[in-house]
């Protein structure tokens, strides 16, 4: 037997099975979107220019680990920050 769910307003029962459904169709459908999004954009630099694509990541090569991992850190907290941003 399975428990029921509660919908976003308080409600047992049928209605909180559909919305837990729904909500979870709509997150996976959020982050498909979000992975698409991400792949058409990384491509666009090596479709369009790809002897600077090149020329980057013989850059890239040369850095440091140091180096990458800061430029890491700086892409994610750009993203984290873009995110806050968008959602508030």
């Amino acid at each position: 037997m399975a428990v029921p769910v509660r919908s976003s307003v308080g409600l047992p029962g049928k209605r909180g099975y559909v919305r837990a459904a729904v909500a979870e169709i709509a997150m996976g459908s959020i982050l498909l979107t979000a992975f698409a999004l991400m792949l058409i954009i990384e491509g666009i630099l090596p479709f369009l220019m790809p002897a600077l694509w090149r020329e980057t990541f013989r850059r890239l090569i040369a850095m440091s680990d140091g180096q990458i991992r800061f430029i890491g850190l700086t892409s994610m907290l750009a993203g984290v920050l873009l995110l806050f941003i968008v959602r508030h």
